[in-house]
């Protein structure tokens, strides 16, 4: 985005002080354990149904039916331990 006045925002009326462009980029959402927890859940969600992929197994797979048959499942919980093939990857 292009933001025709960030020399503005970032100008301090001393040094040290916040400026308007400090809160602008404070992210105050992820200070909620549960918009991050769902924030999360989606962007697994889309890891693993657009690019077939498991953060938990750390490797791509070659398509659905590969990633039902090796992952162990969609969080860190059901990685711990497994004896999966993906795992060996």
């Amino acid at each position: 985005r292009d933001w025709p006045n960030k020399a503005e925002l970032q100008a301090a009326a001393f040094e040290g002080a916040r400026t308007a462009w400090d809160e602008l980029l404070e992210r105050g959402e992820l200070e909620d354990a549960e918009y991050c927890a769902s924030r999360l859940t989606a962007l697994l969600t889309h890891l693993r149904t657009v690019h077939l992929y498991c953060l938990h197994c750390g490797c791509h797979f070659d398509d659905a039916d590969d990633l039902e048959r090796s992952c162990p499942g969609f969080d860190e919980d059901a990685h711990e331990g497994a004896d999966s093939v993906a795992m060996a990857r």
